[in-house]
């Protein structure tokens, strides 16, 4: 037990989950789309660049894709063949899941099945295999208070496993301490294709353990991956599930050497501690190695405005494709205004360098306003980014009354402001659908399913 862990257990943890089942692919003919124009009017407008890094060549929303309503967490398998979502028949907000959904691009249609009976818990995300052929979850006992397992679908079989049973369900603090260990947030490693995911074992008196741990998708007892020292198990990895930005608060790297996590305490983004809360990285071929504190909370601060109210804070991460560098959500949100930031964390030397930068802005009132032809600042802190599929750029999404697109940023960044590739008519109040992408070049992201080129 980590002895300054004593005030984890007010939020606990939020976990992946969801449900698989299978099927394969190759996308029907949606509305073709030229990706280039203006967006927006008057003084809010702006044209699209002649010659984009980035061509999105067709748009739609999620739910005419797959031919659904209230699609909830839809997820691009990595071969591109498959999407798979929860359905609820109580309704999104109700956090029941029904069935775990499956749109097959080459049967062009919908495959669902009943969750396991002994599930009682509701998604933070679904996380496909490398090979498109499992999908792990997990609970949810940060917000929803549910004793936590790693589950896993296997499409071949179409079977459900639960990998890490320890033969309790329902609330956990009703539970008997010693009897259960909350296992979360599953994330799979390329490398050797185990599951590594996060264990805490609550003491019953308000602290608890926390360490990485791995498990086979084909069964097998778990084991400890990384033995965590206090200066990171005195926190954890958590998020709000209903904004779920890019991979979450953790990943691993595509080569599987490393992974990067955000550490949180509970207490408010001023008062986040600059030995434990930030991002640090963990070496998975070293477990003997001690971990790395990349960037404290308040080396996050360098790209929000002085007026800001509340301090920005790291809440999400995904990283590039070869495994060089972590590109880091910073997020401030007061009661009036969110402002998202992109960061990108070099992952040998630990250098940060912003994707985009709101410090020079002078005042509140100077962030909306736009000179003609350019967008207002406020265009430049999207509503959520990805990772683009070939894995070397930034992709980032925005939302304004009339100004919607796509911007994009390679990566590592050039010092250049990210450029818009795309206007699109499209707006949404629900902007919570999870990011993903596949090798075949389509895109989920704020509840479009798109397909891109790029150079």
């Amino acid at each position: 037990m980590n002895k300054n862990a004593k005030r984890l257990l007010s939020i606990v943890f939020i976990m992946v989950a969801a449900l698989l089942l299978a099927a394969c692919i190759s996308e029907p003919p949606p509305e073709e789309s030229t990706g280039v124009g203006e967006i927006g009017e008057g003084a809010s407008s702006v044209v699209v660049v002649e010659n984009p890094s980035v061509l999105v060549l067709t748009q739609r929303p999620i739910e005419e894709a797959v031919g659904e309503q209230d699609v909830a967490f839809p997820t691009l398998s990595p071969d591109g063949s498959t999407i798979a979502w929860i359905k609820s028949d109580t309704g999104l907000r109700s956090k029941e899941v029904t069935q775990l959904c499956f749109y097959s691009f080459d049967a062009a249609a919908n495959l669902c099945g009943d969750k396991p009976e002994e599930y009682d818990s509701y998604p933070a995300q679904l996380v496909w295999s490398p090979d498109s052929t499992y999908i792990a979850f997990s609970g949810n006992p940060l917000q929803l208070g549910n004793e936590s397992d790693i589950w896993v679908f296997d499409g071949n079989s179409g079977e459900f496993t639960n990998l890490t049973d320890d033969g309790q369900y329902g609330s956990w603090s009703s539970l008997e301490p010693g009897t259960y260990a909350l296992d979360y947030l599953p994330m799979w490693n390329a490398a050797d294709g185990l599951i590594y995911f996060w264990r805490s074992i609550p003491d019953g008196e308000g602290g608890a353990s926390l360490d990485l741990y791995r498990v086979s998708p084909t069964g097998g007892e778990a084991e400890l991956a990384v033995d965590l020292p206090d200066s990171v198990a005195i926190s954890l990895p958590v998020w709000d599930f209903e904004f779920f930005y890019m991979d979450g608060p953790w990943a691993i790297a595509p080569d599987g050497s490393k992974a990067a996590v955000i550490i949180s305490t509970v207490a408010k983004p001023e008062d986040a501690s600059p030995d434990s809360d930030g991002l640090w990285l963990i070496d998975l071929n070293d477990p003997e190695a001690d971990p790395q504190h990349v960037a404290t909370m308040d080396d996050f601060q360098v790209t929000m405005p002085a007026w800001q109210e509340a301090p920005g804070r790291a809440i999400a991460l995904a990283w590039t494709a070869d495994s060089q560098g972590v590109v880091v959500l910073d997020q401030s949100n007061d009661l009036q205004l969110q402002i998202n930031t992109f960061l990108y964390v070099d992952a040998a030397s630990g250098d940060m360098t912003p994707i985009t930068d709101f410090s020079d802005i002078p005042t509140r009132e100077a962030y909306f306003v736009s000179e003609a032809p350019t967008l207002p600042p406020m265009f430049y802190s999207p509503w959520t980014a990805t990772i683009s599929p070939v894995g070397d750029k930034l992709l980032m999404w925005n939302d304004l009354t009339g100004v919607s697109g796509m911007l994009v940023s390679p990566l590592p960044p050039d010092g250049e402001t990210p450029e818009v590739v795309y206007a699109s008519d499209y707006s949404t109040s629900y902007i919570r659908t999870r990011v993903s992408t596949s090798e075949d070049g389509k895109v989920i992201m704020y509840g479009l399913l798109m397909t891109v080129d790029e150079e």
